[in-house]
């Protein structure tokens, strides 16, 4: 018997099965006639919401409600509506939603409910603001060096917080995404910015996957496939994002999972500079991805907002025309877009979204950060006295997300605004010693930093400013095994990561 699904199928062009396989990004906070003739020009049938797009709740449950309605016109289907959620660092929504900490930290906690309590609640934000598919969660193991986006340091950890966040996320009535499979890589690099070759053994690489097949049995709508090479795997040199033998073979074949697929943003360089993001639309579609992020958001964002994503759509038109991407290939992944769709029904923008209280929410991602603070203060530096001064990188410690999108306030003025003090910004190593006399001044000196290797490269600058005042508190906000530069600050506070929540606790810890 003919199925629903079998029924859109059978009426659908070329261009609007193409189209539904697109997960597009957009330039504008509110909607325009040239976003509007995007989308219905090319079919598209789903969009990824990038910072630059969220502005105020109302605002984006206005855009989001036109989205849907440009593309049910378009389309005569409801529109997936994405959006980078995780928690941390990779945190799209600021303003508009409650912030909560990294993997890292709710780990930490030792308890799965908080996990599965982030999910739910995060999932009954996005849903109110019209957001109903969470590229969230990570289910990458932790081998290498500190990772706050990871859930910890073993597949069993990875497993029980991130099938949580899941679960949570479901309860809502958003679609979650477990990535990156089948393990994101343990290099160090990033596929931002460059080809990476992982040469994890097979056996290694089967026991990463631990996390994804616990979600996948617990039902896991979707899975984003990582743009890293894995030789174990799949011989040819092919990313896992263009490989058929890894998410054909072994993710479809061997794990036996039906759900979406997704490609990780085919503007990333490990795609563009060997493939060009066209072709690797065509290679992601022919390996068996069936959502293809070609968006223009986060660090791979064309400052210009030149339209990078036509010239991937005009790739797959003329792949199936040339009989290069068959369309049973095509039919497969639309089959599985429309059973989402259909299960989903409209996900529409709460019409209250504006006056909704989610101060509980808020108060329960505070107590979650707190959690992630650590204090070593062996000469009673603490509490800071007034006056104190903070200094600070101004992008390293940013209230900001590793993808690029808004940094806001960094932590320097924050901390001294909150704590009676003085701020100091600085954007190279080489303005510290400016500083000396200032540090000399002060009742205590406050140094903090983001990333391991920024402490790295400033710890002999902030050793000379520590010399000049001993009462000198050094801070990481993400990466707290980076301190071990520090040995010589009277007092060390370490985070997980560097969202508001997390640096309002650790100025919390100074009071």
């Amino acid at each position: 018997m003919p199925t629903k699904i079998d029924a859109i199928l059978s009426r659908m062009t070329i261009d609007e099965k193409l189209g539904q396989m697109i997960l597009a990004s957009i330039e504008v906070s509110q909607m325009n006639d040239a976003t509007r003739e995007f989308l219905c020009a090319n079919h598209i049938g789903n969009v990824i919401l990038f910072g630059k797009n969220c502005a105020g709740r109302e605002n984006l449950a206005r855009l989001n409600t036109e989205i849907q309605a440009a593309i049910q016109a378009a389309t005569g289907l409801p529109a997936l509506i994405a959006i980078d959620q995780e928690g941390g660092c990779v945190t799209r929504l600021r303003s508009e939603a409650t912030v909560f900490p990294s993997a890292m930290v709710v780990a930490r906690t030792g308890d799965a409910d908080n996990a599965y309590r982030v999910g739910r609640i995060m999932g009954d934000e996005l849903r109110a603001l019209g957001i109903n598919l969470d590229l969230a969660p990570v289910l990458d193991t932790l081998t290498g060096s500190a990772e706050r986006r990871y859930y910890g340091t073993t597949t069993n950890d990875a497993a029980q917080y991130g099938c949580a966040m899941a679960r949570g996320l479901r309860d809502a009535g958003v679609l979650a995404c477990g990535k990156h499979f089948p393990g994101h890589e343990q290099t160090g690099l990033d596929t931002h910015f460059g080809f990476v070759v992982d040469d994890t053994p097979s056996d290694l690489l089967m026991r990463c996957m631990t996390p994804f097949r616990r979600a996948m049995a617990e039902e896991l709508a979707s899975v984003m496939i990582a743009h890293v090479c894995y030789p174990a795997l799949d011989a040819s040199g092919m990313p896992a994002s263009l490989s058929k033998p890894i998410i054909t073979n072994t993710l479809r074949g061997k794990l036996s999972f039906n759900g979406l697929v997704i490609s990780d943003g085919l503007q990333m360089h490990a795609i563009v500079d060997r493939y060009g993001a066209p072709r690797g639309a065509v290679l992601a579609a022919l390996a068996g991805c069936d959502l293809l992020i070609t968006g223009n958001g986060g660090d791979n964002a064309d400052p210009n907002g030149r339209d990078v994503q036509t010239p991937c759509i005009g790739a797959l038109r003329a792949a199936v025309e040339d009989g290069t991407l068959p369309m049973q290939v095509v039919d497969a992944a639309v089959r599985r877009i429309l059973a989402c769709k259909l299960a989903l029904g409209w996900t529409m923008p709460d019409p209250e979204i504006a006056v909704q209280d989610w101060s509980e929410h808020a108060a329960f991602a505070d107590a979650l950060a707190d959690t992630g603070v650590e204090v070593c203060d062996p000469q009673g530096l603490l509490p800071l006295p007034e006056g104190s001064l903070f200094i600070a990188r101004a992008s390293g410690t940013g209230i900001g997300v590793t993808e690029g999108d808004r940094i806001t306030e960094s932590f320097a003025p924050l901390a001294a605004r909150l704590l009676h003090g003085h701020s100091a910004m600085y954007h190279t190593v080489d303005e510290l010693p400016a500083l000396a006399d200032a540090c000399k001044a002060a009742p205590a000196v406050v140094f903090a930093f983001g990333l391991r290797a920024e402490g790295e490269e400033a710890a002999a600058a902030a050793a000379a400013l520590a010399h000049e005042n001993k009462r000198f508190i050094a801070i990481s906000l993400a990466e707290p095994d980076a301190l071990t530069f520090y040995p010589f600050a009277a007092a060390t506070i370490s985070a997980w990561d560097r969202t508001e929540p997390a640096m309002r606790a650790v100025c919390g810890r100074m009071m």
